[in-house]
């Protein structure tokens, strides 16, 4: 209650003991009641209490973050997409080549230059046994028989340096536990 409306007080005792008011000052109060207050002026009163006046330069911020967010947000899902796209069709499985290095030697001048292939290690990246094996033995001249179908579909990750001896790759490839390789003659068995 606000001590500079009297008037809420006397309508608070009205309501509560009409009988003290005549039906004349009943009357009156009520004609004050039904009075239409003006909405309008009293939202400009509002405004201008608890409303700081817009600033120009303020709404021009607001909106150049709302544009710069939207086109980060953009950009970020662009990229994603993009990224899924380029992505998406390569295959699980590869087979990867053995890749040579050419070294050139040169004996001050006196020799033409000597070329040599030098094979890179091939790393086997979830490739199944019946694809790394062929590859293998066809680098050492061998072939491969498999006398249990299971390890076929195994898939390993394996890197294989085509310098190193087929025992050494086969001594390599006998530490998993699913298959046993064994050497017979020029053939590769898979037991």
């Amino acid at each position: 209650m606000k001590p500079t409306d009297p008037n809420k007080q006397l309508y608070r005792d009205m309501q509560e003991e009409p009988e003290k008011y005549s039906d004349q000052e009943l009357e009156a109060m009520m004609d004050e009641v039904d009075q239409m207050a003006d909405a309008e002026e009293a939202w400009q009163q509002f405004c201008q209490q608890h409303m700081p006046p817009a600033n120009p330069m303020h709404t021009w911020r607001k909106m150049a973050a709302i544009l710069i967010s939207i086109i980060t947000i953009s950009g970020i899902a662009f990229a994603a997409v993009h990224f899924v796209r380029n992505h998406e069709g390569r295959p699980a499985e590869t087979e990867p080549q053995p890749t040579t290095v050419e070294a050139r030697t040169a004996d001050a001048g006196k020799q033409p230059a000597d070329t040599t292939a030098i094979a890179q290690p091939v790393v086997f990246d979830n490739v199944t046994l019946d694809s790394i094996l062929p590859q293998i033995a066809r680098h050492y001249g061998y072939t491969v028989v498999f006398r249990n179908e299971q390890p076929k579909s195994l898939r390993l990750f394996l890197t294989w340096n085509p310098q190193d001896s087929i025992q050494k790759v086969t001594e390599k490839m006998n530490l998993f536990e699913q298959f046993h390789i064994v050497l017979d003659e020029q053939t590769i068995i898979v037991e």
